[in-house]
């Protein structure tokens, strides 16, 4: 979100050359007391902000980039009737469980491969940020009752291969016999789900070679949404050599088969047409020209007939911003927490969604700015840094003038940006660069 980072004041005005806003003047807040440029001439800082019309041309917007097989096990969900629609479930599968077990009998350390399942706990660690739910949410752990392609699977079908598909008995995921179940209370400390499991439903959990090997975790409670990295999945299995003394269980950590596991949901995102949009589950992107060969006004009063316009090579440029204003998101799609943007060049817009992407032309982050990121909640005005973008245009730089706004990392977020087709360019600006020519 937009905020003023010093003292300037700004006052907003049309020109009939152009449809931009110009901001009242003030000293450079780096500069004090009465300096001077050569020439002669005091620094006076000014904004000009334009309209969509002046700049910006939509050439489309394009999705399903991204699924959730291909984020490699960085998240998954459950979600129940969440916006008073979305539905969602983790189709999980562990890793085999160790060769051998080591342990420590009479000061002397063993390793067994032969061994027994005790008593286990499956821990769930949840991304409090990108979960929502009105109260506690109980996580419901069931024996999948139907083998899955993790490479293909859907809400509705098990399998969507070339030449097979399969649909689920149950969508989502066909539900066997209940394994366990653990709550998630947003009001209290701590982050972890714990659903226990005795012995039997430990071994079967981690069994291999079952015909429909895995498990299906889901959200009971209505109107809930939760989410949870696959590294913050961990099975802490008991295990019994058979060559140690009866009490002893060692403690084993199992985690994820990531690649063999996924999550599926219902509905699909929205595609509203005429709007911007950036990242979410399907990696959504936007195409759009830019003509950031702009002339702002030269003296300290933008109103005055005398007033004339310069090239931003003439000035000395201090921030240039394109200004994107969010749009509500439908369907529980939207993001609970921030959503990392970019904008890369595109060569051949005329490929359409193939367009190939080019170079980060977004600002790099520094020391006293973060990462680019849409900020959720709060943010009602997201501010696109590219002043090294428009310095290389000043520059008279050979620049292709088509980019596209997108999520990077993609689909990161589940969540996806929506925003108005109408935003304005913000350019921050000081007088003079240069003496004035004798």
């Amino acid at each position: 979100m937009y905020r003023r980072r010093s003292s300037l004041c700004t006052l907003l005005l049309a020109t009939a050359a152009a449809a931009f806003a110009a901001g009242c003047t003030d000293e450079s807040p780096t500069l004090g007391g009465e300096i001077f440029f050569p020439g002669g001439q005091r620094p006076v800082t000014l904004e000009a902000v334009f309209d969509a019309a002046d700049f910006f041309e939509l050439l489309g917007s394009f999705t399903n980039y991204a699924r959730p097989q291909d984020l490699g096990g960085f998240y998954f969900l459950a979600a129940n009737d969440f916006d008073g629609v979305l539905d969602a479930s983790s189709l999980l599968r562990f890793d085999p469980p160790p060769r051998n077990v080591t342990y420590v009998q009479g000061n002397t350390t063993r390793d067994d491969t032969i061994y027994t399942f005790a008593s286990s706990r499956l821990v769930v660690r949840v991304d409090s940020l990108a979960t929502a739910s009105a109260g506690p949410v109980t996580l419901e752990l069931y024996r999948l009752a139907q083998n899955f392609d993790a490479a293909t699977v859907t809400w509705e079908l098990a399998v969507d291969s070339a030449g097979e598909h399969t649909p689920w008995t149950q969508p989502g995921g066909t539900r066997g016999v209940k394994l366990g179940e653990g709550v998630y209370n947003p009001a209290t400390p701590g982050d972890s789900v714990v659903i226990a499991l005795d012995s039997l439903e430990t071994a079967s959990v981690v069994d291999t070679s079952a015909a429909n090997f895995g498990v299906v975790l889901v959200a009971r409670e209505a109107g809930s949404r939760v989410q949870f990295p696959g590294t913050g999945v961990v099975l802490r299995a008991g295990v019994h050599p058979v060559s140690a003394s009866p009490d002893t269980v060692v403690v084993t950590d199992i985690g994820l088969a990531e690649a063999r596991s996924s999550f599926v949901f219902t509905p699909e995102p929205p595609q509203p047409a005429g709007l911007v949009q950036a990242g979410g589950i399907r990696a959504a992107r936007t195409l759009f020209r830019l003509d950031l060969d702009q002339r702002v006004p030269a003296c300290e009063d933008p109103q005055s007939p005398a007033c004339p316009l310069v090239p931003l090579s003439q000035v000395s440029l201090n921030r240039v911003s394109l200004l994107l204003r969010p749009v509500d998101v439908p369907g529980g799609f939207a993001p609970l927490d921030s959503l990392p943007l970019s904008v890369r060049t595109i060569a051949e817009p005329g490929l359409g969604r193939q367009a190939p992407l080019g170079e980060i032309v977004v600002d790099p982050p520094n020391s006293l700015s973060p990462p680019f990121a849409f900020q959720v909640p709060g943010d009602t005005l997201v501010e696109v840094p590219l002043t090294a973008l428009a310095g290389r245009v000043a520059r008279g730089d050979t620049l292709p003038t088509t980019f596209a706004l997108l999520s990077e990392p993609s689909a990161i977020t589940f969540g996806l940006g929506l925003f108005e087709a109408t935003p304005r360019l913000r350019i921050v600006y000081t007088l003079p660069v240069r003496p004035p020519l004798p």
